[in-house]
């Protein structure tokens, strides 16, 4: 999975789209090239949107941004792409993406997803039930109970 380019987003609060791509072109020259990773790594940056900037590169070059950047909120990868007139065309886009690239049957799903959007006529939609009905899965078994490896704790 390291030299498959793949699409990101970071989103950042309004009005620091352009430093947060001026740091990203940083995390680039500084952590990518300078560390000699550019064999399993590299970092274009693309556009600036209100509220983000795009940017297109490794899976290094996405975890080099999210361990890196001090502007952005998150690191979003893109996983599916797709046009959309209500909440039921966002809900069979999930279902028909091939999930199991990213998460075995016994990985656990979050909770919750959270949507922000901005004008949109959107409303509620369980995600999370597309993306576990795409995968076809059943509730991941419980983990083994054992004893903790490390206590923590004050004495």
């Amino acid at each position: 999975m390291s030299s498959l380019l793949f699409d990101w987003f970071l989103p950042c609060p309004r009005g620091l789209e352009a430093p947060l791509a001026a740091e990203l072109a940083e995390i680039g020259e500084r952590h990518i090239a300078a560390a000699q990773l550019t064999a399993v790594g590299s970092l274009k940056v693309g556009a600036q949107v209100p509220g983000g900037v795009h940017f297109r590169g490794t899976w290094v070059a996405g975890m080099a941004a999210n361990l890196h950047s001090r502007i952005a909120s998150h690191v979003l990868l893109k996983v599916a792409h797709g046009p959309y007139r209500n909440e039921n065309d966002i809900y069979e886009l999930t279902h028909r993406q091939r999930w199991e690239q990213w998460f075995t049957p016994n990985q656990t799903m979050p909770s919750r997803v959270d949507l922000t959007t901005i004008k949109s006529p959107l409303k509620s939609l369980e995600f999370t039930t597309a993306v576990r009905e795409g995968r076809r899965l059943r509730p991941p078994a419980r983990p083994e109970r054992r004893a903790p490896e490390h206590r923590h704790g004050a004495a």
